[in-house]
């Protein structure tokens, strides 16, 4: 009798410890691009404490603005910039961020393939999301034979090891 062999791959799932240290690796790299941009934030505050008159109320007022405009952009950068970083880590030919190519991991669909910028991109928001409202998202990790987030069940993405 002849077996014919299967055309999907045997793919080892990536565990809850070894993804935990692959994002702290990405969250240090991410760490260093937000000091290159609060640092002209940070710049322009002193210098405005140290230009600005006490006396002079509406000098002030308009640089609290200015300040409080910058903050705001560069926070709204820095929350895109995240959410790039691993989309396009993910999607694309490395199929992993930094962390999860030092930590010889893959993101991949149910068959073993790369996913989209966009599946990648509704992983991040959605993980994101679940993590910070529900707090389990990825804790689910630990309870499932696949070893898939909340996340990864909705979108059917999986985290493997790399060969």
């Amino acid at each position: 009798m002849q077996t014919i062999p299967s055309s999907s791959p045997v793919l080892e799932y990536a565990g809850f410890l070894v993804r935990l240290v692959a994002y702290l690796i990405d969250l240090l790299i991410l760490m260093a691009i937000s000091c290159v941009l609060y640092i002209p934030v940070v710049i322009v505050f002193f210098i405005s404490i140290a230009t600005t008159s006490p006396s002079s109320d509406t000098a002030s007022s308009i640089w609290v603005v200015i300040l409080l405009i910058l903050l705001f952009v560069t926070v709204l950068v820095e929350i895109i910039l995240v959410a790039v970083y691993f989309a396009w880590f993910e999607s694309s030919k490395f199929m992993g961020t930094p962390g999860k190519r030092i930590m010889k991991l893959k993101v991949t669909d149910a068959s073993g393939n790369r996913i989209t910028f966009i599946t990648a991109l509704l992983r991040y928001i959605v993980k994101t999301v679940i993590n910070q409202i529900v707090g389990i998202g990825s804790l689910f990790i630990l309870f499932n034979d696949k070893k898939q987030g909340i996340y990864d069940l909705l979108l059917n993405t999986y985290v493997i090891r790399a060969d």
